[in-house]
């Protein structure tokens, strides 16, 4: 597979279905120093053609400070063997913002094989890790609401079995977690089953049997 394929396979393997993000097309020539971005390119670096001059000095004064080394290093690499690459990493745009990147590139050759600058895309994924984390946050909060629900049911059934109060119920469930090393949750979740198992059979045996309606008179 040719470097100009693999690269158009990877970018069209992240936009293949996927929506909420902005990406844009650049070059880079590493002769010159001169980067030629799309419109896009510029939006996600927060900044409008024209309003600057696209250097690898600021290229890399925008990465986030703990990305820039690793970032430098995907581009070096790159330049060396020109072969598709791809950087995750964030940027700090021109407003202070924080924003989630995605780069694909692959070397661009001169006539006589060497390589000589990049080509590919920087894709913005911030809008998709945020709502990635609102749905992974949003799916926290209702597990705690669910966590504290059998919590509840568990001190209630001892509340009305031991006579406690709320508070030493909560108690007898802290220290059979804190002796067992095992979650508040789950030793709640399993008195819950134990009782709910219980009172199956109990229901069973208190129950009478259903007069049968056929047979002699």
């Amino acid at each position: 597979m040719s470097s100009r394929l693999a690269l158009t396979n990877a970018y069209s393997y992240v936009l293949e279905g996927a929506t909420g993000f902005q990406a844009g097309a650049f070059q880079y020539d590493a002769v010159a120093d001169r980067w030629d971005w799309s419109d896009d390119v510029y939006e996600i670096h927060g900044f409008t053609r024209g309003e600057i001059v696209p250097t690898t000095k600021l290229v890399l004064a925008h990465k986030h400070p703990d990305d820039r080394a690793p970032f430098e290093a995907v581009l070096r690499n790159a330049l060396t063997g020109g072969s598709p690459v791809v950087s995750h990493h964030r940027i700090v745009d021109a407003h202070g913002a924080t924003r989630y990147i995605m780069m694909v590139a692959e070397g661009t050759y001169s006539t006589s094989g060497d390589v000589i600058g990049l080509s590919g895309y920087f894709i913005d994924l911030t809008a998709v890790r945020e709502h990635e984390t609102r749905a992974v946050a949003d799916e926290a909060v209702a597990r705690s609401a669910e966590h504290r629900g059998i919590i509840e049911q568990a001190k209630g059934w001892l509340m009305a079995t031991r006579g406690v109060d709320a508070e030493a119920a909560f108690t007898i469930l802290s220290e059979i977690s804190q002796s067992s090393n095992t979650k508040l949750f789950a030793v709640a979740e399993a008195l819950i089953h134990h009782v709910e198992a219980e009172s199956v059979p109990a229901a069973g045996r208190n129950s009478r049997p259903v007069a049968s309606t056929t047979g002699s008179r």
